[in-house]
């Protein structure tokens, strides 16, 4: 696959990459001959309905008779659409991810092409898109034996949704009914945030223990950015045993030796993933709070993996769910307050004293002054002794403070600062 230098301009971050797929694996809107809604493709996401439209209708039967190479594998036009009456350039489709980690390859751009494409191929008349698509695959980084391999290869441009903050794919603009000019990927914000989070929750499960406890040794004295910075062979060779890295997204990932940034944001929230546990969770959190999160998540990581009975990752989590419960109450009345929410009695759902520090510390301190806590907590549980179950007796031993007295300490220094920076009130 090659990555097309136009569409690298901002840094790689939403960078095309050509690619082949089979035509009956790209998911339209609906299913071109009988018309009908495609329950695999997004509900929502459909710009135009070809169930209803005679015109849109023709327009793929006339691609479908006579599937004009010119037209279907040029560069796509400078405004990234051309007239209906000449649909031209390459179709442009979104990678989404399911539950279970399976790509899902989604129109974005070009529907009246693929549905024509895939018509051609199954009446047989796709022979001469079929011919110059295998003169002109080399020119797009594509072995012309691969598609020999395939039963009816489609050139697509394929967007893959990336990162943590993203809300919106590269622009592409289309023309509404009104002859107004609007964003197509805005109405699919929602449909990318899913995708990611789905994604990043199933690389998180595919994470090996050995993995994560030798990541854990590298962050002990940085950040994981500064890790993956630092040490990026280690993170590669780590990732490829757990078939996390592989040939289908090494050009992604990559930069010769290094993670690129695609790669290294990837990873990051795929860790905060690894906190959240569920895509639900993950998807529920703010930016700011998934930067906290990527911040602390190697050290709640590395406790966790020494079973020492110290780990927090199950009190974070409930620390989430409040967080954003708390968030949808405060929607409802403003003058609710945290503490108010955290210290309503409420018989179904008790939330754990150090949940609720958890909850306070990601709420109130800064990405720096966690990362301190954390790293001060994870210092110490390192080295404490594992703890007892309920039947299990030992000699005393003396008394030592719990580890996560840095937590706590770290919140009540927070609470000074935002009480000492607190306007007095008015004396009349």
């Amino acid at each position: 696959m090659n990555k097309t230098a136009d569409d690298a301009a901002d840094g790689g971050r939403n960078a095309a990459v050509h690619a082949l797929l089979e035509a009956e694996d790209i998911q339209t809107p609906h299913l071109p001959g009988s018309w009908a809604p495609n329950p695999a493709f997004p509900e929502g996401a459909a710009e135009k309905d070809y169930g209803s439209s005679e015109d849109l209708q023709k327009l793929v039967q006339a691609i479908a008779e006579a599937p004009n190479p010119d037209l279907l594998l040029e560069a796509p036009p400078n405004d990234a659409h051309s007239p209906e009456s000449r649909p031209a350039g390459i179709p442009v489709i979104l990678r989404l991810w399911t539950d279970s980690g399976q790509p899902s390859h989604i129109v974005w751009h070009g529907c009246a092409r693929i549905m024509g494409l895939q018509l051609a191929y199954r009446s047989g008349t796709a022979d001469a898109y079929h011919s110059r698509l295998r003169a002109a695959a080399p020119s797009f980084g594509i072995p012309a034996e691969q598609i020999d391999r395939m039963r009816a290869p489609v050139l697509v441009r394929v967007f893959s949704a990336q990162l943590p903050q993203m809300t919106r794919m590269p622009q592409v603009t289309t023309t509404a009914a009104k002859g107004e000019k609007h964003d197509a990927f805005s109405r699919s914000s929602t449909l990318l945030e899913q995708d990611v989070c789905c994604q990043a929750a199933s690389l998180a499960r595919a994470l090996s223990l050995r993995s994560i406890v030798q990541i854990g040794r590298l962050t002990t004295r940085m950040t994981l950015r500064e890790a993956l910075d630092c040490k990026a062979r280690t993170f590669i060779r780590l990732l490829t045993a757990d078939g996390i890295l592989s040939d289908a997204n090494r050009d992604e990932w990559l930069r010769g030796n290094a993670l690129s940034r695609a790669g290294k944001e990837r990873l990051e929230l795929t860790f905060a993933a690894r906190a959240a546990e569920t895509p639900e969770r993950l998807r529920a959190m703010s930016p700011d709070l998934r930067r906290k999160i990527e911040r602390i998540v190697p050290c709640l990581i590395r406790v966790e993996s020494r079973g020492n009975g110290l780990g927090l990752l199950r009190d974070v989590q409930t620390a989430l769910d409040a967080l954003y419960d708390y968030s949808l109450k405060r929607a409802e009345n403003d003058r609710f307050s945290l503490d108010d929410y955290l210290e309503q009695v409420d018989f179904t759902r008790i939330i754990p004293p150090q949940a609720k520090t958890l909850a306070r510390c990601l709420a109130l301190m800064d990405r720096a002054a966690l990362g301190k806590a954390a790293d001060a907590w994870a210092k110490e549980a390192d080295f404490a002794p594992k703890q007892l179950g309920l039947f299990e007796s030992a000699e005393p031993a003396p008394a030592e403070p719990a580890p996560f007295r840095f937590w706590e300490e770290a919140l009540a220094r927070q609470m000074a600062l935002l009480t000492a920076e607190k306007p007095p009130a008015d004396a009349g």
